[in-house]
């Protein structure tokens, strides 16, 4: 039997061929100079430890009563010793590479920097005034926020995609966990993650589905909008900085 317009039936009732779309990815650049700029750091600060503590580490009462704020940078390019370089920088090469494939350099480094500032942000809020916060551990959190802001948004789009996103989110709140430990820093965990999080959020790519020739995506570049969400959620954590000082201060 065959309808009117002369097609078998069957083939009106059999389902499309499934059509995988391959997603854009940026090449990796930028994660590999932030690994060498850390490395490069560490060489002065295994030789002059206490020193470079000083100058460059994470101290509350330095930031708010000396004011400065260099050290909510530096701080993040600083380490306690190899274990906690080398671990740094593996999760780091782990998560880099792929928040800037997927993100592209100037997304991964604007999620980076904001994570760090945030993340540091929360520790001269809540620290003891006197305690040394080192490491870059709130920033490479900020790019596990970001994955997980990624994948919720295309959860139903990628293979595994919900799958993904659980994971991450486990990972996220491991990490969070180990925020208890002694040594380590809750709070700039905490703001690491929720910064990069929002960062991702503003900053996520948009694709533009092109069908002809070819079925194929491209990401969409930062218009104004992006940037404007991007300077609301900078003045937003800089707001938070005030805060510190009218209330620490």
């Amino acid at each position: 039997m065959e309808s009117d317009s002369g097609v078998a039936a069957d083939q009106l009732t059999t389902p499309p061929e499934p059509v995988s779309l391959r997603y854009p990815l940026f090449p990796v650049r930028a994660t590999y100079v932030l690994i060498a700029l850390n490395v490069l750091v560490f060489l002065p600060t295994f030789l002059f430890g206490n020193w470079v503590y000083w100058l460059g580490g994470l101290i509350p009462q330095q930031v708010l009563y000396s004011g400065e704020v260099w050290r909510f940078l530096t701080a993040g390019f600083i380490h306690g010793d190899v274990v906690h370089l080398l671990f740094n920088m593996y999760a780091l090469h782990v998560l880099g590479r792929d928040v800037e494939r997927i993100f592209g350099s100037a997304r991964f480094l604007a999620v980076y920097f904001l994570a760090l500032l945030g993340g540091n942000i929360l520790v001269v809020c809540l620290s003891p005034l006197e305690r040394l916060t080192v490491g870059a551990s709130g920033a490479i959190l900020g790019l596990l926020g970001a994955l997980v802001a990624y994948f919720w948004r295309y959860r139903e789009n990628l293979r595994g995609g919900r799958q993904h996103l659980m994971s991450l989110i486990s990972s996220a709140l491991l990490n969070l966990g180990l925020g208890l430990l002694p040594r380590i820093s809750l709070w700039g965990h905490l703001g690491g993650i929720v910064v990069g999080l929002a960062a991702g959020i503003v900053v996520v790519p948009v694709y533009i589905v092109f069908v002809e020739p070819s079925l194929h995506l491209e990401v969409k570049s930062l218009g104004q909008q992006e940037f404007l969400r991007v300077g609301g959620l900078l003045a937003a954590v800089l707001t938070a900085l005030g805060l510190a000082f009218f209330v620490r201060g």
